[in-house]
């Protein structure tokens, strides 16, 4: 877990969770999912010639180039998800984590503009917030 290993904190104990809106559920675990990859890393190879940033300034890298695409380093990018990058924020980041502007770089895929996706992802997000809804909300113990 990248929590032990120095990751982002959990979310804020006060959080109140959204039991019965599964689109916000759906938000918490893609925030979480950011912050957390199950899968960390993966590989492709340049479609086209690509420059990108190295020490040394611009290099332009041959189609063809293989490519390791990091989920940790792209997700916790304070360019690109802003100096608050390790806070957990499911709401504020709503647009970046889900839709056609997405940026979140998870399930294999580069937000929904991607022609790269995991094809279990929606069954994945599907089974989190349904286990999320009836294992672990919280149940009324008093008796009437």
């Amino acid at each position: 877990s990248l929590a032990l290993a120095g990751g982002p904190p959990p979310p804020p104990a006060d959080f109140a969770m959204p039991w019965d809106d599964r689109e916000k559920l759906r938000l918490v675990v893609l925030e979480n999912v950011r912050r957390n990859p199950a899968v960390y890393e993966t590989v492709m190879k340049l479609a086209e010639p690509t420059k990108l940033p190295t020490a040394g300034g611009l290099r332009e890298f041959p189609a063809g180039t293989p490519t390791l695409l990091s989920y940790v380093n792209a997700n916790m990018d304070p360019n690109m998800w802003g100096d608050d990058v390790k806070e957990f924020k499911p709401y504020e980041r709503a647009a970046m984590l889900w839709g056609p502007e997405a940026k979140l770089f998870s399930f294999n895929s580069c937000g929904d503009r991607g022609d790269r996706r995991c094809p279990g992802r929606e069954v994945a997000l599907q089974l989190a917030v349904n286990l999320l809804q009836e294992c672990y909300r919280p149940t009324s113990t008093s008796t009437v």
